[in-house]
Formats: C-alpha cells, structure tokens, sequence
C-alpha cells in the first residue's frame, strides 16, 4: 500500500523548485507530479511565485497530473509573462490531449517567442481537432522561422 505524503514532504519538494540546481528543480518537479491530488495544492500557490523557473516547474508537475481540474491552470498559464512557462503549459496541454485548449493554442501560434510556437504547434498536431489543424496551415503562410516552419509541417503530416 503506497504512503501517502505528508504536508511537509510536499513543502520540502516545492521549497526545492527555488534551488539553483537545474537537476535538483527537475527531481523535484518529477516527484510532486508523481504526487499527483496531494501536491495540487502546493503547486497551484507555486504558480504565483515571482520567479520564473519555479513556475515553470509548478506547470511541468501539473501537467503530469491525471486531474482535470489541471487542464484550465494549463490553459491560464499560456498567458504568463514569461515564455519559458506558456512554451512548458503548451506542451503539457499537448501530451495531456486538452482539446479545450484548442482555441487558446491557436492564438500560441502568433506568440513572439519562436519556441512557444513549435510548442503549440506540436500541441494543435496531437489535439488533431479541425480547428487546430486549419490555423497551422495558416500559419504556416506566415512563418518566418524556418525551423517553426517545420514542426508545423510535422504537425500537419507533411
């Protein structure tokens, strides 16, 4: 019979999200979203913190999560401020299928930062809704990158 973790061993895990060790934040990230209902709490306060990279990790962990309380955080967090945590949500709504983040994922396709993009487009190409697959074909006409370009011709099947 699997333990179930106490408040501090959830606590000392999401302390780790500030460490400066990138190793260190991605075991912690790993364990919290093995965790899954009893780190939901913990990770939700995280998303709130100033620092980008602890953000980062709290999407990351969320989206491991078999929840679907889950899918609207992923869905939010695709306007955070920072790109490193909207590239993270739109690859975890991705790997979790989130069909109503379709519209969301869409808008993903016009952001400023090229990897938020391939993350959104790889997300569209998994979702395989009709909506989603309309627009990375539009916005294959219009993108610059060239390496954008192709992952939405992956996403596409080309």
């Amino acid at each position: 019979m699997a333990e179930i973790p106490s408040g501090s061993v959830v606590e000392g895990l999401l302390f780790l999200l500030h460490s400066s060790d990138k190793a260190t934040r991605a075991e912690a990230t790993r364990s919290l979203g093995e965790m899954g209902s009893f780190a939901i709490g913990g990770l939700l306060q995280a998303l709130r913190d100033p620092k980008w990279a602890v953000r980062y990790r709290a999407v990351e962990a969320l989206g491991m999560i078999s929840d679907p309380q889950i899918d609207p955080v992923l869905i939010k967090a695709l306007d955070d401020t920072r790109d490193h945590v909207r590239y993270i949500a739109a690859k975890m709504l991705g790997i979790r299928k989130t069909t109503a983040a379709t519209h969301c994922l869409i808008k993903c396709l016009r952001d400023e930062n090229e990897f938020v993009r391939i993350s959104a487009a790889r997300a569209l190409g998994s979702l395989e809704d009709p909506r989603g697959i309309q627009a990375l074909r539009n916005a294959l006409g219009r993108e610059p990158v060239e390496r954008v370009a192709i992952e939405i011709k992956k996403s596409l099947g080309m």
